[in-house]
C-alpha cells in the first residue's frame, strides 16, 4: 500500500514539474515608421488588429498567433505584407518568473522587420546581428 501511495505522489510531482516548466513566448513588436501604423494577424477565421502609435509598441503572446499567420502593416501611407518566421531562442530574453521567452521586433519606415537584441532598447540602430530568415522583407 505504501508503495502506491509513493508511486501516486511522485507522479503527481512529475506532473506539477512538466507543467510549470513550460515557456511561453511574447512579442514586443515596435513602431520604428514614424506614422501610427494597424498590423492585422490572418490565418482562415482568425483575425487580429493592433494599432500602433509612432515610438510605440505592442506586446503579444505566442499563445495568441495561429502558425502560418500572415501580417499586414498599414497606414496612410503605405501597405505591406510579412510572413513571420521563426525566430531562433537565442534571440530572446528569458523571464523566470512567469516563465516566458521575450523575442524584440522593430518594423523600420522601409518595410523590413528586425529582430532586436534582446538587451537592446527599442529604436535599435544600427541593427544587430539577425537570425535566420530575418530581416522580414515585405510581400509585396
Amino acid at each position: 500500500m505504501n508503495l502506491k501511495y509513493f508511486q501516486i505522489t511522485l507522479l503527481f510531482f512529475i506532473t506539477l514539474f512538466l507543467v510549470a516548466c513550460s515557456v511561453a513566448s511574447k512579442f514586443e513588436i515596435y513602431n520604428n515608421t514614424g506614422v501610427e501604423i494597424t498590423l492585422t494577424l490572418n490565418k482562415g477565421d482568425y483575425s487580429a488588429s493592433y494599432n500602433i502609435k509612432p515610438a510605440g509598441y505592442i506586446t503579444l503572446d505566442y499563445w495568441d498567433l495561429p502558425n502560418g499567420v500572415k501580417a499586414t502593416v498599414n497606414s496612410n501611407n503605405f501597405s505591406w505584407e510579412f510572413l513571420p518566421k521563426y525566430v531562433d531562442h537565442s534571440f530572446a530574453k528569458r523571464s523566470m518568473i512567469p516563465s516566458y521567452n521575450l523575442f524584440k521586433l522593430q518594423i523600420d519606415l522601409n518595410g523590413t522587420v528586425y529582430v532586436v537584441a534582446p538587451e537592446s532598447d527599442f529604436p535599435a540602430q544600427p541593427h544587430a546581428e539577425q537570425p535566420k530568415f530575418y530581416p522580414l522583407q515585405t510581400q509585396n
